[in-house]
């Protein structure tokens, strides 16, 4: 008789929770600048060295 009670105490199983996607950790303002610099220049090849330029990027762009 004992026995006849005892699936009636028995737990659902219950289903896992997803996985959450991990949080996004804010990218500082010059990394998203020079992702940004990359996709406007794109890829940035030369068949001669007069072709080559510079531009200074960051708080002292001194070269």
């Amino acid at each position: 008789m004992a026995l006849a009670a005892l699936p009636g105490c028995a737990q659902t199983p219950v289903a896992p929770m997803p996985a959450s996607a991990p949080a996004r950790v804010a990218e500082p303002e010059s990394a998203q600048l020079a992702r940004d610099m990359q996709a406007l220049i794109g890829p940035a090849s030369c068949s001669s060295d007069a072709q080559c330029r510079t531009l200074p990027v960051g708080a002292k762009a001194c070269g």
